[in-house]
């Protein structure tokens, strides 16, 4: 396979998307990572908030393991990113349609490819791929919140999964409601870097926008829970938690968001 092969060049790009999309995670990461463990330390003991807010943050082995989790889940929201993305606005098998095809293949004698229509089995292959890109939005979502709202003066909270995972279940529905995965081109060619820097105002206006749906999202959420799931917490580490909250969902759509405009510019 040569160097100029459509594979390779497809290939080369790839790797090029993700080396470029980890540097502003991880400026992202350093930022909002430094600005939660502040608020932490802040309501954490009295013994521990008289300490600097720096110290806290020095290098230590939770902090590198949430600094080597974000960005496993930064990399598992881009390879589903490249595998969605088209620059065809293909029209998927509704889950009606993908029940009956799943019922004459099993009642059909020959039951062989031959006698599933190639255009099913084509957006099938389209649904299948939405799915998979929802599932890896909320696993990333998942990863992505714990390692951002986790710092090592607060004990691990099994909420953070689950408010990671509802992020990343919004992120994926919303992307593929609004099509976003089909890629256009634009006509007049720019330069890489200066595409790039012109997509950030809308970025960060979206994240902006998304983290505040989140947000009423999480609160209705917890105002119907059950009283088994909800906590009794001060009013202080309560302001603490919904800020924290919104500051990694924030950072978490900034990303991906910062992601998916880098993922247009490169390809």
């Amino acid at each position: 396979m040569s160097a100029t092969s459509p594979e390779m060049i497809v290939k080369n790009r790839f790797l090029g998307f993700l080396i470029w999309q980890s540097i502003p995670s991880t400026a992202i990461f350093i930022l909002f990572k430094t600005f939660i463990s502040t608020i932490t330390t802040s309501t954490s003991t009295s013994s521990s908030s008289s300490r600097n807010p720096l110290l806290s943050y020095a290098p230590s082995l939770i902090t590198l393991l949430t600094f080597f989790t974000f960005h496993l889940s930064q990399l598992l929201f881009s390879a589903s990113l490249s595998l969605v993305s088209s620059p065809h606005p293909h029209r998927p098998a509704y889950p009606f349609e993908l029940i009956l095809g799943l019922v004459r293949f099993l009642l059909v004698s020959d039951s062989s490819s031959a006698s599933v229509p190639v255009d099913f089995r084509f957006r099938a292959k389209v649904s299948l791929s939405f799915v998979l890109f929802v599932a890896a939005c909320a696993v990333s979502g998942s990863l992505g919140m714990v390692s951002m709202c986790w710092v090592k003066s607060s004990s691990f909270d099994v909420e953070w999964v689950i408010r990671g995972f509802g992020v990343g279940l919004l992120y994926g529905l919303v992307y593929v409601y609004k099509r976003r995965w089909v890629l256009e081109f634009p006509i007049i060619q720019r330069p890489p870097f200066f595409s790039f820097k012109m997509g950030l105002p809308s970025a960060t206006t979206c994240a902006f926008a998304l983290s505040g749906v989140a947000y009423l999202f999480s609160a209705v959420l917890g105002a119907i829970l059950p009283d088994p799931f909800k906590r009794q917490v001060t009013v202080r580490k309560y302001i603490a938690e919904q800020i924290i909250f919104w500051i990694g969902s924030f950072a978490m759509f900034l990303c991906w968001e910062l992601s998916h405009h880098l993922h247009r510019v490169v390809y």
